[in-house]
């Protein structure tokens, strides 16, 4: 069964499609996507729901910024039986 999509979730994915390489918080993607005058207004309040259920589901990876409580999050390509490592200096994500 395919969960039914808003508009704010199609954009989230679109967003994080095209920024695949790029780790985000909740308050860089709200900034980056505010700034895309392409997107709907998403407003953080429903960024995080929507991230959660990203994870959740297994579209999204949260990582933690170095060894704080924040978080950031990264669209996972969507490719199977391997391991995906994340450079802590620089973010980017390895296959």
């Amino acid at each position: 069964m395919l969960a039914y999509q808003t508009e704010q979730k199609k954009a989230l994915l679109a967003f994080l499609s095209s920024h695949q390489e790029e780790a985000f918080s909740i308050d860089g993607l709200a900034e980056a996507m505010a700034a895309d005058p392409d997107l709907p207004a998403v407003g953080k309040s429903t960024l995080y729901p929507l991230i959660s259920q990203l994870v959740e589901e297994g579209s999204v990876k949260r990582f933690t910024k170095g060894h704080s409580r924040h978080f950031l999050y990264q669209l996972l390509p969507h490719c199977a039986g391997h391991l995906h490592l994340r450079c802590s200096r620089c973010g980017r994500l390895y296959h």
